[in-house]
């Protein structure tokens, strides 16, 4: 939580499950999935926030390469899609890679399986969000996918936000919060990390205290 008399904004780190190991793992969830929506609208009437997470869900058909045969198959599935349609529609949650880049196809993905030669031929999900409240989404300027390195069976997507025009008590301050631990960026300022066991990366700092 970064907290001000005037502003409440919350940095979340999740990992959501997934349910690619058999039927009991997707029905869990889908538990899941049916707890998070009301928390994360009720969370958005208190505070703004960014959630920063592997969600394990491809949205669109853009947003995987092999997209016909994979759509029985967890990730994929029209109830998990729906889940995030409704999430970004009626829970008026901002998708904030497809904000700024809604026609990509191939150069969104963000996971690869380690069968085959998935990464080498780029046959890949986009399963890593940054989810944000409207006011926390319009500051939002950059995003980056990192493919230089390979990490792990997921890349770290990057999103620059810039918040200098909502932190009138602290001028000049540039953010970047990172879905991974390879950037985070705080300008004028020294930079901190959390690193959690799904490896998601958050900027802890007094900044906006």
């Amino acid at each position: 939580r970064f907290d001000t008399p005037s502003h409440k904004r919350s940095i979340i780190s999740s990992y959501f499950p997934s349910g690619s190991s058999g039927e009991d793992r997707q029905l869990a969830k889908f538990r899941f999935l049916g707890a998070m929506y009301p928390h994360l609208v009720a969370l958005k009437a208190q505070r703004d926030f960014i959630l920063c997470g592997d969600i394990n869900i491809a949205h669109r058909e853009a947003d995987l390469k092999n997209w016909r045969s994979n759509q029985k198959n967890s990730g994929f599935t029209p109830e998990e899609r729906a889940w995030v349609t409704q999430l970004t529609g009626d829970g008026g949650i901002i998708d904030v890679y497809r904000q700024l880049e809604p026609d990509t196809t191939d150069a969104c993905y963000t996971w690869w399986s380690n069968r085959g030669q998935a990464y080498a031929n780029n046959v890949g999900w986009r399963l890593d969000y940054h989810l944000a409240t409207p006011a926390m989404a319009a500051a939002a300027r950059t995003v980056d996918i990192y493919k230089h390195e390979k990490f792990s069976d997921h890349a770290p997507i990057t999103v620059g936000y810039d918040l200098t025009s909502r932190l009138r008590d602290r001028p000049n301050t540039g953010l970047t919060f990172v879905r991974s631990s390879t950037i985070t960026h705080m300008p004028r300022e020294p930079a901190g990390t959390v690193d959690d066991h799904c490896g998601c990366a958050l900027l802890v700092s007094a900044l906006l205290l």
